[in-house]
């Protein structure tokens, strides 16, 4: 599973702080910040959804796909 790879590389790559995160999606910046530094196989599913929904990736690939190898024409 790819959650924490694609957490950070999207967060990294949108630039946007766990701040911004927190407020646009609801989401606890601690619960961000545990999610950054390690994978947490009993992460809620509504989190997970809210990240997929606020970086605009399907669910599929922010979990099964190793986005930080596919090609940056898809999330441009």
């Amino acid at each position: 599973m790819y959650l924490q790879k694609n957490f950070n590389y999207l967060k990294f790559r949108e630039d946007v702080s766990f701040r911004k995160i927190a407020k646009e999606t609801g989401i606890n910046t601690n619960t961000l910040q545990i999610l950054s530094k390690k994978h947490d196989e009993n992460m809620r599913i509504e989190v997970v959804l809210k990240l997929a929904d606020f970086f605009q990736v399907s669910l599929d690939e922010f979990v099964k796909k190793d986005l930080t190898r596919m090609s940056e024409r898809v999330y441009q």
